[in-house]
């Protein structure tokens, strides 16, 4: 466990009566971890002078903000950034998929036309079947 977590824990006051004493005697030792523990006990003390009660109109406010969102708002939103965000996935998906098309077409038409090219040259009476 570091300086730091030992300082947290004992701030809390989840030390043994041991590691309590060695984290206060780091405290005295080093000037920054004093800093830091004095700071870390002022924010606490703070947050127990804090009221207990919500500030009035809290809840009101974050219902009323509740009760503007809708489902409408929602789609909207989704309509504005998602669906020309899928249309341009779509299009480069349709294009590199006519790409792959096209060169197989390509590779394919280039070996009918070397076939048809060699077939041409034989002539028929030119094959001699030997028995």
């Amino acid at each position: 466990m570091t300086d730091r977590d030992k300082l947290l824990h004992h701030i809390d006051g989840n030390l043994s009566a041991e590691q309590a004493r060695e984290i206060e005697a780091r405290i005295r030792e080093d000037a920054e971890l004093r800093a830091e523990c004095d700071l870390l006990c002022h924010v606490q003390n703070r947050l127990r002078q804090r009221p207990a009660q919500p500030s009035p109109g809290l809840w009101e406010g974050v219902h009323a903000h509740i009760r503007e969102e809708s489902l409408w708002r929602s789609l909207v939103w989704a309509g504005k950034r998602l669906v020309p965000l899928a249309a341009a996935a779509a299009v480069i998906f349709v294009v590199l998929i006519d790409n792959a098309d096209t060169e197989a077409n390509v590779v394919a038409d280039y070996f009918d036309s070397q076939t048809e090219l060699v077939l041409s040259d034989i002539q028929a009476d030119s094959l001699v079947i030997y028995p």
